[in-house]
């Protein structure tokens, strides 16, 4: 293997290492736009004024005293449970998505005796949970809560609301029910929030119904409602993104880094939707009312707020309907498009999104057939060997030739051991009145590197390939290989296949080389194990057509 294609692909997995780690892309830390919000709706809104800031104070905290009852909604997607304390959601669990794969033994013996060498703690063993897309703890943090910004309407949510069902249950296809949280205040002030749930959806709709009583006065208002996420709890086997997203200007946009969002909060104007994304999850919120303002948060509790302003306006007698559409569940692109079909964006797969999303494809085209991801992974690698056959045939000639060179090579190096520059000159030489192409090698692993990449961002975003297993120890192939069987593999085949095709005229560089592939069995050691086991075949399969032209020469 060609010694500065070695350099230039090991340079691009650390790349990828880094992103992995970091995320090199930098959070949106400037105010976004600024141009004036479109009203969606035909009758006149009022313009709401510059939000601050929202700061915990004694009145969000619970009463003491008062029992807030629970409301759970039950459906075959998922189960939610409401609070009468300000009509909060306070859990979503999904179904059908676990938090985690148990492990196999083998791989909870390497991890755990890993651990004990390094001080690490040991593998959790405890049952897998369902996801749930609620993670703060405490009632006044939950999301879905609301707020007046002038403090009008004399709202407390410390006064419970009242349900209109103590549970919810939806058990059939097309089955759909409504649960109303009603609030009313000393003075009259009336408040519904009134969900609809569908058993065989995850959108869930909202409206927010505020009535004023006859006897008060016409009311300018903004009504903030915010969808909240702890990000101090968040822990997860994955190297996916979590934080806040939000489409505004006709383009997506997300804050990789919310802890540096500016203390004083950052203000979208314009913002059509906006929400939370968790992994392989989103919470995602459509305001009926678009082009209105968006306020990014976080507290001393790491809690980020996303919350987004109405304006309201009542007269007296009067009453008001704001509604949204919300999305609590997996990331596919075709179920978020329902809302609004721009929200398909929060389902990207990363920088080579349409690469990708052609994988993707490809490999649940193979799975109607094989049931297995990791068969199909390799079905994928195959079949673009094929496809660069050509390419890799030509080169492996080469570098095949290249060798045959290497007597003279290495007479040159003794002649010009001592001027490198005349060396490389006279190498050049040789190489073209042999007609040998010498960077002839790196063509076809270099149209790898897209489909090497495009894979990666796959397995941190497309949901089927979350929690899907292989064989034997290899139970997720998103996760990395705890066993470390398959990057250890892919070293010792690194290892082999270099033996049987570099060259290099420099002994600086040959010695390097012999150290490459204990570099690129660490890098891989915590990638996904469906993406090392790419590489492994790729790997076995340039062996054994390496092979096969020996022998033919």
């Amino acid at each position: 293997m060609n010694a500065r294609l070695i350099i230039a692909l090991l340079i691009t997995v650390i790349m990828i290492f880094v992103y992995q780690l970091l995320f090199v892309k930098k959070p949106q830390q400037e105010a976004p736009s600024t141009k004036e919000a479109v009203v969606a709706e035909q009758k006149e809104q009022v313009e709401p004024e510059e939000p601050s800031p929202r700061v915990a104070t004694e009145q969000q905290q619970p009463k003491e005293g008062v029992m807030y009852q629970d409301i759970v909604v039950d459906t075959p997607l998922y189960t939610a449970t409401f609070s009468t304390y300000g009509g909060r959601l306070t859990s979503w669990k999904l179904k059908h998505y676990m938090d985690k794969v148990p492990m196999h033994p083998l791989g909870t013996f390497v991890q755990n005796t890993i651990g004990t060498i390094f001080g690490r703690k040991k593998v959790d063993e405890t049952p897998p949970q369902p996801i749930d897309l609620v993670n703060t703890a405490n009632l006044q943090d939950a999301p879905l809560g609301i707020m007046f910004r002038k403090g009008e309407m004399g709202y407390d949510e410390r006064i419970p609301f009242v349900p209109s069902s103590k549970a919810v249950t939806l058990n059939h296809d097309g089955e759909e029910k409504i649960l109303t949280l009603r609030w009313t205040s000393p003075e009259g002030v009336q408040i519904d929030k009134q969900f609809t749930f569908y058993a065989d959806s995850y959108q869930l709709d909202m409206e927010v119904i505020v009535s004023n009583p006859s006897n008060r006065g016409s009311i300018k208002e903004t009504l903030e409602l915010e969808w909240t996420s702890e990000v101090s709890t968040i822990k997860t086997q994955y190297r996916g993104f979590f934080g806040p997203i939000y489409y505004a200007d006709g383009d997506y946009h997300t804050i990789k880094k919310p802890k540096k969002i500016k203390d004083e909060g950052e203000i979208v104007k314009a913002m059509d939707w906006f929400g939370v994304n968790q992994n392989y999850f989103v919470a995602l919120i459509y305001p009926s009312i678009q082009g209105t303002n968006l306020m990014l948060s976080t507290d001393a509790q790491d809690i980020i707020h996303s919350t987004q302003l109405s304006p309201l306006e009542l007269k007296s007698g009067d009453n008001e309907k704001i509604s949204y559409t919300l999305f609590l569940g997996p990331k596919i692109a075709s179920l978020l498009s329902q809302i609004t079909p721009t929200a398909k964006q929060a389902a990207k797969y990363g920088f080579l999104h349409i690469l990708a999303v052609a994988i993707v494809w490809f490999l649940n085209f193979t799975h109607t057939y094989t049931g297995n991801y990791g068969l199909d992974i390799i079905i994928l690698a195959i079949v673009l060997k094929i496809l660069f056959t050509p390419l890799t045939h030509k080169s492996q000639q080469s570098m095949k030739e290249m060798q045959k060179l290497q007597p003279e090579v290495k007479k040159l190096q003794q002649k010009y051991k001592e001027d490198k520059q005349a060396l490389n000159r006279e190498v050049m030489e040789l190489y073209k009145r042999r007609k040998v192409n010498p960077f002839g090698g790196c063509l076809p692993m270099l149209l790898q590197l897209p489909v090497f990449y495009a894979l990666y961002g796959a397995f941190l975003n497309a949901i089927e390939l979350r929690h899907s297993p292989f064989i034997l120890w290899i139970r997720d192939l998103a996760d990395k290989d705890p066993a470390y069987i398959t990057p250890l593999l892919m070293g010792a085949t690194m290892y082999f296949q270099q033996k049987m095709t570099t060259v290099s005229a420099d002994p600086s560089q040959a010695k390097m080389m012999t150290f490459m592939p204990l570099i690129f069995i660490f890098i891989f050691l915590n990638f996904p194990s469906g993406l090392v086991l790419y590489w492994l075949v790729t790997n076995v399969l340039t062996i054994v057509h390496q092979m096969y032209i020996n022998r033919k020469t």
